[in-house]
């Protein structure tokens, strides 16, 4: 591969894209999955 890529013609830049749209997926899900599990934590405190 070499050095520099052609900003319009780099498979590198293909594959970052995809990993940042997956990243922020996970990001997504995590933070959805947190604020469930905080919520059940809250009410099972109050119990």
């Amino acid at each position: 591969m070499p050095e520099k890529c052609n900003a319009g013609d780099c498979p590198v830049n293909a594959r970052v894209d995809a990993l940042e749209k997956e990243f922020d997926r996970y990001r997504g899900n995590s933070t959805d999955t947190h604020r469930q599990m905080f919520e059940r934590i809250s009410t099972l405190e109050q119990i």
